[in-house]
């Protein structure tokens, strides 16, 4: 129960990045798409950790939102030639940041000003509900709001106005701390706290003094400050005779035989450049599941005694055999496990440094029987190695 709560309120709070736009584009515009942004990507990391899927984990986090913004520009790109197409497409992909910040307001609604509202929402309830693997009670928490804190930036009037939505997630976050907290309270006590705490933020909002401050905090004038163009000093003109007009050349269709000229597509703009690099940087989504895990790796093969460097080897065994889907029966050692593989040594030197018996050198050979034991998966296996996540947030 507590973890549904869990995924409930991460979704909640991710609905509310995409809510926070309602100063640039109206509620009516963001709230269908912020919920249903924030519940696939809910639905997606629980359906793949509950069923251990491999596809689900890893494929659809980037596939669902890649479609939904194709069907986006699809229509912006109908009937254009092929590259006049592709540029067009970039430019509806990347330019929605600058035009919510430089259009104005009210922004009109269209596929360039809602892909930002889809990507920001999908990826902070992707990583916040990807993050309720951790140990930390405010891992979840630091995506969201950190999301949250960008979509408040967009709200177009000042700072102030903005809160609403800030005040609406605090609810669904004290929910979080105190269900993911080493001493969980009661179900009844965190409701009403945390329904008390999101109330007293919702009024207590509007009495900050950063909402009364004039000139209102807001991006937009930064950035009219920042691009502002100098006065020029005024030069003594002189009055010439206006040149003489000449007729303008006849245009004439092109020579029996020749093809027409082609119109070079226009080339891309700073702007277009910058928003190439920023999509190109969602890569980072599927890269982070083999980072985290070499990562996690090295440290346990540099821990700092034999000891915990003979106990890592194990886990990371452990890890390969979730990978490959075994699942321990009840109250089965470690040695049994591996014993199909001929890796039951390693079992014996984890059980025994698990109480404090690790003679020098046991942790090399443990390491060794755990290459070992790797080899024996082929290609596939050293596959799932680095991309499958589900070590990530399984434990034996």
């Amino acid at each position: 129960m507590t973890g549904d709560g869990c995924r409930v309120a991460v979704v909640m709070v991710g609905a509310l990045v995409g809510a926070a736009f309602h100063r640039t584009l109206g509620w009516a515009a963001v709230t269908g798409w912020a919920v249903g942004a924030a519940s696939t990507a809910g639905l997606l990391v629980a359906a793949a950790q509950r069923r251990r899927s491999l596809l689900l984990a890893v494929v659809a986090p980037v596939a669902v939102p890649t479609a939904v913004i194709g069907v986006l520009v699809v229509p912006e790109v109908a009937g254009l030639p092929r590259d006049e197409a592709v540029t067009r497409a970039v430019a509806v992909v990347t330019g929605g940041w600058s035009a919510l910040l430089r259009d104005p307001t009210p922004v009109a609604v269209s596929a360039t000003t809602l892909i930002p509202v889809l990507v920001l929402t999908w990826v902070s309830t992707f990583l916040g509900s990807l993050a309720l693997v951790a140990r930390a009670a405010v891992a979840p928490i630091v995506p969201l709001w950190a999301g949250l804190a960008i979509a408040v930036l967009y709200g177009h009037g000042g700072l102030g106005p903005a809160l609403l939505v800030p005040a609406l997630a605090v609810g669904p976050t004290v929910w979080l701390l105190t269900a993911r907290a080493p001493v969980p309270a009661g179900l009844a006590r965190r409701a009403a706290l945390a329904a008390g705490l999101s109330a007293l933020a919702v009024v207590v909002g509007p009495l900050l003094p950063l909402v009364d401050r004039q000139p209102p905090f807001d991006l937009r004038t930064l950035l009219d400050q920042t691009t502002t163009v100098p006065p020029t000093t005024a030069t003594p003109t002189t009055t010439t005779p206006p040149p003489p007009t000449v007729a303008p050349p006849e245009v004439t269709g092109p020579a029996p035989g020749q093809s027409p000229p082609t119109r070079e597509p226009a080339p891309p703009t700073a702007d277009d450049r910058r928003g190439l690099r920023w999509w190109w940087s969602l890569l980072v989504v599927p890269l982070a599941v083999p980072a985290a895990k070499a990562l996690r790796r090295f440290r346990r093969a540099h821990a700092p005694t034999v000891a915990a460097r003979t106990v890592g080897a194990w886990r990371e065994a452990a890890d390969r055999l979730v990978e490959w889907g075994v699942r321990p029966p009840a109250r089965a050692t470690a040695p049994a496990l591996l014993a199909p593989w001929s890796a039951s040594e390693l079992g014996d030197a984890a059980e025994a440094a698990a109480f404090g018996v690790a003679p020098a050198g046991t942790d090399a050979s443990a390491w060794e029987l755990l290459r070992r034991l790797e080899r024996n998966g082929g290609w596939r296996a050293r596959w799932h190695r680095w991309l499958d996540p589900r070590p990530l947030w399984r434990r034996w």
